[in-house]
C-alpha cells in the first residue's frame, strides 16, 4: 500500500491473505467492497478488484501464517478515508 503525503488517495496492487483450511475443489474469490457509513458492506465492488484463485493456488498452514497473495489486474486507488474489505 502506498499513500503521500497529505494524499487522499491510497494505490494498492495485491493481497495477502491467509488460510487455515481450504475446499479441495471450489476455488477463492477475493473483491473489494466499499463500506458504506453504517459500517455494512455495500454491493459496490471496486472495478479490477475481482480476482480468483483455484484450489490449488491456495496456501494454507495449520496456524494460518503462510499468505496466499491475490493481485489485482491493475493496481486499485482508494480513497484514504473510506473503509473497504475483501
Amino acid at each position: 500500500m502506498q499513500k503521500w503525503k497529505g494524499s487522499d488517495y491510497i494505490f494498492i496492487t495485491s493481497v495477502d491473505v491467509y488460510f487455515k483450511a481450504k475446499d479441495l475443489e471450489k476455488g477463492v474469490t477475493v473483491e473489494i467492497r466499499e463500506v458504506a457509513d453504517t459500517g455494512f458492506v455495500t454491493n459496490f465492488i471496486l472495478p479490477f478488484s475481482r480476482t480468483y484463485k483455484k484450489s490449488s493456488e491456495v496456501t494454507v498452514s495449520s496456524n494460518a501464517s503462510v499468505a496466499t497473495k491475490f493481485t489485482f489486474s491493475t493496481p486499485l486507488c482508494l480513497r484514504a478515508d473510506k473503509e473497504l474489505l475483501s
